[in-house]
This record gives C-alpha cells, sequence and structure tokens, in this order.
C-alpha cells in the first residue's frame, strides 16, 4: 500500500497524523492534475487518513493519486503493495511545485516530504519525464472519469 504517515521516533507511520476526518459527500473521487494550469491526467483524490493509508496500493492499472492534506503536513510515502514505479510530487500551498522522488515498486524505503505540503501527487514516471520542467500544480475543479 502507499502510506502516507509521519515520520516518528523508530516506526513507519501508516497514517496520516492530524489528517481530517471524513470527506464532504459532495467530494469528488476523480480529479483533474493540472500542471502549469494544463489538465494532464485523472486522478483519484485521498483525502481521510482511510483513504490515504490505502492509497494506490494493489491497484495495477497506470494511474495517478492526489494526497489532500488540511492543514498541510510534513508526511512520508512508502510503496509496500504498490506494483508499479511511481513519482512523488511535493506541492506547497498556493501550488509552488517543491520537488519530486522516484518511488519503486513493492519496496517500505520512506520518502519524506522536504515540508509541511498540502497537497502530494503520486504519478506515473512517464508522465512526469514529460512534464518534470512544471512549475506549479494543482487539482482542477472539474471531476473525472478514469
Amino acid at each position: 500500500m502507499v502510506a502516507v504517515g509521519v515520520l516518528g521516533g523508530g516506526g513507519l507511520g501508516l497514517g496520516l497524523a492530524g489528517c481530517g476526518g471524513t470527506s464532504p459527500a459532495s467530494a469528488v473521487p476523480y480529479r483533474e492534475i493540472l500542471l502549469d494550469g494544463h489538465p494532464v491526467v485523472c486522478a483519484e483524490v485521498f483525502r481521510t487518513t482511510a483513504e490515504h493509508e490505502r492509497g494506490l496500493s494493489g491497484n495495477h492499472a497506470p494511474a495517478a493519486g492526489a494526497f489532500v492534506n488540511q492543514p498541510a503536513l510534513q508526511p512520508s510515502l512508502w510503496m509496500h503493495n504498490v506494483h508499479r514505479n511511481l513519482v512523488g510530487v511535493w506541492v506547497a500551498a498556493g501550488g509552488h511545485i517543491l520537488g519530486s522522488v522516484q518511488m519503486r515498486a513493492m519496496t517500505t524505503v520512506l520518502h519524506p516530504a522536504p515540508a509541511a505540503v498540502p497537497l502530494i501527487l503520486e504519478l506515473d514516471p512517464g508522465l512526469w519525464a514529460r512534464w518534470s520542467g512544471a512549475r506549479t500544480a494543482a487539482l482542477g475543479q472539474r471531476g473525472c472519469v478514469t
């Protein structure tokens, strides 16, 4: 599973400490990801602690994920039970991309965020290769279908 967690005293964080409770009923489970203002992929949106813990785990199809952190947190990503390589993209308040990290499938290496971030994207490496020069990222306002 892709687990977003806070690095803590001696163990893997399997939850997202401080993550909000439940999603509003109006929350759209899939939204466009915008890079430099351009819609590039449809992503599953993870808002709750349980959704963060599940993430893209067990998902074999090319997909994208967006982890919303309210309030912004400084979590770590890992790839246990994720069957394909992904790129994690750290997005600061205001949409500025702080950086990215290549993540190998089926590993437990922790990939800590460089700062507290309100949004983390997980993208296919091929997609990120085409957009790695992007300076901003955001969730689009429209829902989408994968």
